[in-house]
């Protein structure tokens, strides 16, 4: 069965994501693993290169430059073999994942196997990125610090010089970003329009046209999961190093080796979401531009079925979907804060089609997002801080990460008031009317401020589990921030 193509609003784009990476979780993490196995390869290797080789033995002196010797010709394999094993990897999820949302199955031997002939172009275009966006940040770094060297022997201020430097940095940092956004769909682009490298990028170009800032939301919400991931599954291992060389000066090799090991499994798990985003992506940004020429599709793919392409323009049908409460509180544990503003996120556009004056925006859950994120990685340094008997430094960090904790709750908490006081509004357009007797419940003893105040998002969802139905159906016939006024000639739907 053919996935239906059409423009996705940016909660059905993560939607997708996540559903997709769950549906088919062990294609893509099989996909990403055989890249990762070499990663740990060359993470163990330069971890036993870097043990000590003990007292210096004249007699022993030759076997110890051999091994070192030997043990970096192979860590330089290992290292050469990773990246093209990692841009093919990039290449088959992005084959994978075309396949599973065009509705055809997907395995991961047929996702390398469609890579035969590609790599060295796939290589090309990554390799053409990297220095690109690494070469304009570099130049620039350095061109800054020229400056900053030269007004300081001309002015011998150090304000100057470094907040000249600090801007140079920022500049370069925002140059990197935009160059990485032009090109970030040039891998799909490649490989299902069958294009060369060159022609990959310049499509890219033309394509993210307008659409930049979706993919920059896309990648900034890939990378902090796939962030907070690393943190989860290898802090434990990586504190325990800290302590074990703090105490004895010299961290056990194990605990290094399996410190190694779980960077190795949190790459595998969440490696492959940012490359499905971003082919989503290149999908979407075709359907609305072009209508998605789906014949030609086809034959690039070398398959004959043909699908029929959505008009390009037409903005989909937001629906709310039933999500078990339960589940919603698990991911708010496991991503350590960050799933509350990727709950608003995701329902944003259906939530905005109910019959209210009021709406969600970007701004709040994605500064939501950016603290909580920032939270976290203090609390991890205090702990670092911590192991390494810096008490002033656990102090500050572990006082920073409280405060930007604090701030992402007081915006997560002010959504949660307007997203119910907009169900509230949608409920009370039906209190009269054929449907008036069926929402005696709906109003507001039942929704409750103390519940919501108390329990956020887990309560909000329990709320739209109960009226799934209703809701639904007037975000299939409201525009995304309809007044209630204008609602006044929509039948009222039935909780």
């Amino acid at each position: 069965m053919t996935t239906e193509l059409r423009p996705l609003s940016f909660g059905e784009l993560l939607d997708r994501t996540f559903s997709y990476y769950r549906s088919h979780f062990w294609v893509f993490v099989g996909i990403m693993a055989i890249p990762q196995i070499l990663l740990v390869a060359v993470a163990l290797l330069t971890d036993a290169l870097a043990q000590p080789v003990g007292p210096v033995d004249v007699e022993r002196l030759s076997a110890q430059a051999q091994w070192l010797v030997l043990g970096g010709a192979g860590l330089l394999i290992v290292a050469v073999a990773y990246a093209f094993a990692y841009t093919a990897a990039l290449g088959a999820t992005t084959y994978a994942i075309s396949e599973i949302h065009l509705g055809r199955p997907a395995g991961i031997r047929s996702a390398y196997r469609a890579m035969r002939g590609r790599i060295g172009r796939l290589f090309n275009v990554m390799g053409s990125v990297g220095i690109r966006v690494l070469g304009g940040f570099i130049l620039l770094s350095f061109a800054a610090g020229l400056l900053g060297a030269a007004l300081r022997v001309a002015t011998g201020s150090r304000t100057i010089v470094g907040l000249l430097v600090l801007s140079g940095l920022l500049v370069a940092a925002c140059l990197a970003v935009l160059l990485m956004l032009r090109y970030a769909v040039a891998v799909p682009a490649l490989l299902l329009e069958n294009l060369g490298a060159r022609q990959a990028m310049s499509r890219s170009v033309q394509l993210t046209k307008g659409y930049r800032s979706r993919i920059f939301m896309i990648g900034v919400l890939m990378v902090l999961v796939s962030a907070a991931a690393a943190f989860i599954l290898r802090a434990p291992f990586s504190i325990a190093v800290v302590v074990e060389a703090a105490r004895n000066h010299r961290a056990t090799p194990w605990l290094a080796y399996t410190a190694d090991l779980a960077a190795g499994v949190s790459g595998a798990l969440s490696g492959p979401l940012l490359m499905i985003g971003l082919a989503l992506a290149y999908y979407d940004v075709r359907v609305r531009k072009e209508g998605l020429d789906l014949q030609l599709m086809m034959a690039s793919l070398g398959e004959r079925d043909a699908v029929a392409a959505a008009p390009a323009g037409v903005e989909p049908e937001a629906k709310f979907k039933k999500t078990n409460v339960v589940g919603v509180i698990l991911l708010s544990f496991i991503t350590g804060g960050i799933y509350f503003p990727i709950w608003f996120l995701r329902r944003r556009e259906a939530i905005n089609r109910l019959r209210s004056p009021e709406g969600i925006g970007w701004a709040a859950p994605f500064a939501a997002t950016v603290a909580f994120s920032l939270g976290l990685c203090a609390a991890f340094a205090s702990g670092f801080a911590g192991a390494m008997g810096l008490r002033e430094a656990v102090g500050e960090l572990f006082a920073s990460a409280r405060v930007l904790a604090m701030v992402g709750a007081v915006l997560i908490l002010f959504e949660c008031f307007k997203v119910r006081r907009i169900l509230l509004d949608h409920l009370r357009a039906q209190s009269s009317g054929l449907f008036s007797s069926s929402v005696a419940l709906e109003r507001d003893t039942s929704f409750s401020g103390v519940a919501t105040f108390f329990f956020g998002i887990y309560y909000l969802q329990y709320k739209i589990n109960r009226f799934l139905k209703g809701l639904n159906a007037a975000a299939q016939v409201m525009p995304e921030g309809a007044p209630a006024a204008s609602a006044a000639t929509v039948p009222p739907a039935a909780l």
